[in-house]
């Protein structure tokens, strides 16, 4: 059971290097000045500055967190370009679906679950809690975010990650990322505004080598 679990982790090898990839690069998603408009009104009136809601608990095997800490490995952009076009079609047809503590489903839905589901649909599967998505793969600098790569949040630098996105845009002077927001439901958010910014902890990078690959390294 954990050997078939830990083979749906990695499906296949696929990462790119953002030197090679303007920011100013198109893609699939344009953001209109609309909801950005909506996102920024939101953010401006977040009911009080609220904390992120921690989320249920997972355990996982310790075979389990060597794989995932293991894969994340560089590659370039076009092995794994049309996943993450998949990735961000199938991320927007779940936009505004609302949010729903614990909710697995497109009549309602949390943040680690929207990632888990999108994922999913690309036969890549994740942990179910942002926590423990964020383990996988590599920590990205900001300056090197791609379109694609998870973003983790958290009330406080000191406390747990209780909050993911995925990067589905980046501009000159934004980054766009789609999540479920718990007083937004799955939106499309700037990661520029005030409530996220400051909440903000790292982005990763969650292709990479296979389970074969990873175990033959250990």
């Amino acid at each position: 059971m954990q050997a078939m679990y830990i083979r749906t982790i990695l499906t296949f090898a696929v990462i790119f290097s953002f030197s090679q990839f303007s920011k100013a690069q198109s893609g699939p998603s344009h953001i209109t000045n609309q909801t950005t408009y909506q996102n920024e009104m939101l953010d401006q009136n977040h009911s009080n500055d609220k904390d992120l809601p921690e989320e249920q608990e997972e355990v996982l095997s310790e075979f389990e967190l060597m794989i995932m800490k293991e894969i994340g490995r560089a590659m370039s952009f076009e092995d794994r370009k049309s996943t993450i076009f998949s990735l961000i079609d199938e991320a927007k047809t779940y936009i505004g679906t609302p949010y729903v503590y614990g909710g697995t489903t497109r009549k309602g839905i949390d943040c680690s679950a929207f990632m888990q589901s999108v994922y999913s649909k690309n036969e890549i599967s994740l942990p179910r809690i942002s926590r423990n998505q964020a383990l996988i793969g590599d920590k990205i600098p900001m300056e090197d975010i791609q379109m694609g790569d998870m973003i983790f949040f958290s009330n406080s630098p000191k406390s747990n990650i209780s909050h993911v996105g995925m990067v589905i845009e980046i501009t000159e002077d934004d980054i766009h990322f789609i999540h479920a927001g718990t007083s937004t439901g799955v939106t499309i958010t700037p990661l520029s505004m005030d409530y996220w910014n400051k909440r903000f902890r790292y982005a990763k990078r969650v292709f990479g080598d296979t389970t074969e690959e990873v175990l033959a390294k250990n």
